[in-house]
């Protein structure tokens, strides 16, 4: 009977929604960066989080959080989406959304100077793999201090142009270890500046690698994957932390002199010191700069 068509036209649909639910799983996505010097905050304004598959379709998740960054490093991180649905497929690039305005690096002197977000960006690789009903991980690393142009004298800002690692943290392990307190506090190191200013670490993916600055415009030599502060450790020490890193082969390289790092252009900064080391997921490893 007619009045029974809109009954029987829905049962075809009804049917279909397990279906469609089968097809959906959660995602928490989290955030950490590697910390810059001269700054006292880095606060950026992200509106979303945009994901590729590999059919090419983009997902995003939508925010409206202001972020400090530096309050997120050696491996502490920060949750902006928890049990996030997203479709079952395979994920091959991540990166973040940036609000228009809002964002900013808090000086020691109490400015704020604006922080002017690209306009465009391409994804950064990823290798995500979500099944139906998976309750999936995606970590999100911003690296700063290769993601933040100086253009103070020119503009009175920063631009950021975002380079961004996106990994499964459990596919990522860990390597740390000590500085020599010799190193670190040595007058050719600190060069008249304070104690640990400009002082790091930075990897390179590879083992014997000759490290070099980070540098959009370079056209030779292995760029560095990832750069990370050296600390005090509270115990008289020092010490470095990679807490999430790939597993795979690795050169870690010790300069002083991170602080002169321009991300647009080659700086030729010095290091002082390399180690070769290879990374396990769940792991971690302890490498150590010595004196020598």
């Amino acid at each position: 009977m007619p009045v029974n068509l809109p009954l029987q036209r829905c049962i075809p649909l009804l049917a279909c929604l397990p279906l469609l639910a089968a097809c959906e799983a959660q995602l928490d996505v989290d955030l950490t960066d590697g910390p810059i010097d001269g700054a006292e905050s880095v606060v950026l304004h992200l509106t979303g989080i945009q994901l590729l598959r590999e059919d090419g379709n983009r997902v995003t998740l939508d925010l409206d959080r202001e972020v400090d960054l530096l309050q997120y490093r050696n491996g502490s991180t920060l949750r902006l989406v928890e049990g996030e649905e997203v479709p079952a497929a395979r994920y091959v690039g991540a990166h973040l959304v940036f609000a228009e305005d809002g964002s900013y690096v808090g000086r020691s002197d109490g400015s704020q100077v604006p922080v002017v977000p690209p306009e465009t960006q391409e994804f950064a690789d990823l290798d995500l793999d979500v099944g139906d009903d998976d309750e999936a991980s995606l970590l999100l690393d911003l690296e700063l201090r290769f993601s933040l142009d100086d253009q103070l004298s020119t503009y009175g800002n920063y631009a950021l142009a975002p380079v961004l690692r996106a990994l499964d943290p459990e596919d990522a392990g860990e390597v740390s270890g000590k500085v020599a307190n010799a190193l670190v506090e040595d007058a050719d190191c600190r060069q008249g500046r304070s104690l640990l200013r400009g002082v790091s670490v930075y990897a390179y993916e590879g083992t014997g690698v000759t490290p070099v600055d980070y540098a959009r415009s370079r056209v030779s030599g292995t760029q560095p994957v990832s750069a990370t502060a050296v600390y005090d450790d509270g115990d008289g020490g020092y010490r470095y932390r990679f807490a999430f890193l790939p597993e795979g082969d690795y050169t870690l390289a010790l300069t002083c002199n991170a602080d002169n790092e321009q991300p647009a252009v080659v700086n030729d900064l010095d290091f002082q010191q390399r180690r070769n080391v290879t990374v396990d997921a769940g792991e971690t490893r302890s490498i150590a700069f010595t004196a020598e």
